[in-house]
């Protein structure tokens, strides 16, 4: 084997078992699939859809392959496999002209860890690095057929880069017609102006013509569009890095263009030099370039939080609480899911504060203020409490961002047939029937809407209808809500706790005594010990409270209470000593009203919340 052979097999190779593992571990593209709830369709019209502008084939096959990232491991294949097919196609696209320079050796890994680092964005649409590899794929192409046949430059581009401005739309058609440009260049030194002419009035007057006669877009898109259009909360935003990624092959060629004719670079080396200068300098590059770029990575608390929403998503909700609980830093979905898990193990009024409740209620009910990233979150909270309606209601809002999200479409189902609307359902179905990778949930829910008889036997359905608010008033108060749910079924155990936890959280102990009555139908034989707490504060302040004063509280429950005071006492005035001798009541309701609550620190959504 040659040398040079052997640097670049060494170097493939690195980079596809690097690049493999750092999409499994650190990038996990099942979270992209979650996140971006990325949808595949099958029939015509999602087709007709994406093949009306400039791009949305590449858009189409995007989502085609992205589809597959609901598996950590297949999606991590996939995106270190695109990866690695830019870094060759590239590479090999620089050899047909500039073969004798060994700066060619340094280019390999370069695109692929850059596509990485741009993956590290949870809002990253695949589609990019898709519209790159075509883009390098139609660069190679035309570099060999400007060598190889005595077509002229001038069609090679016109052809070329016609398909490619159809797939992957304006940007990547820029980027083609640069990298074209100084390619001829280096072709034909004698006459520049000359054959450089065509390639810019092609460039020029494609997007033109498209624009005028083929596509219904806006000129500038027609130039300059490089990522999709999504909702708000998808939308993903462009950086620095992205147009360094996205120009790197026509600025590598101006490079290798400059160093091949205005530089005096040695164009060749020794043989036995030359292999062990170039396996040196590729191995520090590799190693200095990919800490460079890891080491500016901060995406520890997005991936939690996303592997939290996932977890919570598929009702795996010890797992949510054991990730909670290893968080480093706030995060309101967090907490917001972390209460759900609790009410869903039945440990909410127990362990209610095991997490800082630092946004108090606005982290149990979180519609407010509205927007697109908490229509899902607020659909699946008020599934959880029966709220059908609501559920209803919010899950509409998640389609008109997300059209064809199967999270969305399976919640649209489920509340059709909860609330008998059966048409409704099977119009949903059929829609989520065209996406490849949910058929055996569709089959089976498609078995109870042919049989709807077989509803009454399954409980969860049962339970929810029972759960049904029948009160007539729209309202915009989770309290009243939670209100209407326990009145309509006082053993919805879910809004008993929820309508406690609320309460508590707010503060409001004097309005949470008329509910007291509901722990019984809740199923608790005693207080549970956030309650406890609650009153004990209570009772402290107000000994002949009417109905406070009869109340038992359990010893455990007020020696630790003594112990907090004593505490409290002996520290005075000074809050920070405090604070800090009392951090194993930190999971207390005494704990939360003396530091946490936002009646103390003033927190809301939308400040900075420190821990």
């Amino acid at each position: 084997m040659k040398p040079k052979n052997y640097i670049i097999y060494s170097i493939v190779s690195l980079l596809a078992v690097f690049s493999f593992l750092f999409s499994f571990y650190r990038i996990a593209p099942n979270l992209h699939h979650h996140f971006q709830q990325i949808a595949f369709q099958t029939d015509v019209i999602f087709f007709k859809k994406y093949s009306c502008f400039a791009g949305g084939l590449s858009e189409y096959f995007a989502l085609f392959i992205a589809q597959f990232f609901k598996s950590k491991f297949i999606g991590s294949i996939l995106i270190s496999l695109t990866g690695l097919l830019v870094s060759i196609l590239f590479y090999f696209s620089v050899k047909l002209k500039w073969k004798n320079s060994s700066l060619v050796y340094l280019l390999i890994p370069i695109p692929q860890l850059l596509l990485l680092v741009l993956q590290t964005n949870y809002k990253y649409p695949f589609s990019v690095s898709i519209n790159i590899l075509f883009t390098s794929a139609f660069l190679f192409f035309s570099v060999i057929s400007i060598k190889k046949t005595k077509v002229p430059v001038w069609l090679n581009v016109l052809i070329f880069g016609f398909l490619l401005y159809i797939i992957s739309g304006g940007m990547y058609f820029v980027v083609f017609i640069l990298g074209m440009l100084i390619q001829t260049f280096s072709f034909n030194t004698r006459n520049v102006l000359l054959n450089s002419l065509p390639v810019v009035v092609i460039g020029a007057l494609i997007p033109v013509v498209a624009y005028q006669f083929i596509f219904l877009e806006s000129i500038v898109d027609s130039y300059f569009k490089a990522t999709p259009n999504l909702a708000v909360l998808l939308t993903y935003k462009t950086s620095l890095l992205f147009y360094v990624v996205l120009f790197i092959i026509p600025a590598s060629y101006f490079v290798m263009f400059l160093f091949d004719k205005l530089l005096p670079f040695p164009k060749s080396l020794p043989k036995q030099q030359n292999n062990n200068i170039l396996i040196l300098a590729q191995l520090i590059a590799f190693i200095a370039f990919t800490f460079f770029l890891l080491k500016g990575i901060d995406q520890k608390n997005e991936k939690m939080k996303l592997r939290v929403d996932l977890e919570a998503a598929n009702e795996n909700w010890d797992e949510v609480i054991d990730l909670a609980a290893n968080s480093d830093a706030y995060d309101r979905t967090i907490n917001f899911h972390y209460n759900r898990a609790m009410a869903h193990n039945n440990e909410l009024l127990v362990e209610l504060f095991s997490y800082p409740q630092l946004l108090g209620a606005q982290a149990q009910f979180v519609e407010e203020p509205f927007a697109g990233e908490v229509t899902l979150l607020a659909s699946d909270l008020y599934f959880d409490l029966g709220a059908i309606n609501e559920a209803q209601h919010y899950a509409l809002e998640a389609q008109t961002l997300l059209f064809y999200s199967p999270r969305v479409l399976k919640r649209l189902v489920d509340n059709c047939m909860i609330k008998g609307e059966y048409k409704a359902a099977k119009t949903y179905l059929n829609v989520l029937g065209n996406n490849l990778r949910e058929q055996a949930w569709v089959e089976n829910k498609r078995a109870f809407l042919n049989d709807t008889v077989q509803l009454n036997s399954d409980s969860i359905i049962l339970e929810k209808r029972s759960f049904i608010s029948t009160f007539d008033r729209i309202t915009s108060s989770p309290l009243l809500r939670l209100h209407d749910l326990i009145m309509q079924n006082p053993s919805n155990k879910f809004a008993v706790d929820y309508m406690f936890a609320y309460l508590i959280l707010n503060q409001q102990i004097e309005e949470l005594i008329p509910y007291v009555q509901f722990l019984d139908d809740a199923g608790y034989k005693h207080f549970p010990r956030v309650v406890e707490e609650a009153f004990i504060v209570t009772k402290s302040i107000n000994p002949n409270h009417e109905i406070l004063s009869k109340v038992s509280i359990s010893k455990e429950t007020t020696d630790r209470f003594n112990q907090f005071v004593r505490i409290k006492n002996e520290c005075g005035r000074d809050k920070a000593l405090a604070k800090q001798r009392m951090a194993e009541f930190s999971n207390t309701y005494w704990y939360y009203i003396l530091f946490q609550s936002p009646k103390i620190t003033n927190a809301s959504v939308g400040k900075r919340i420190v821990k």
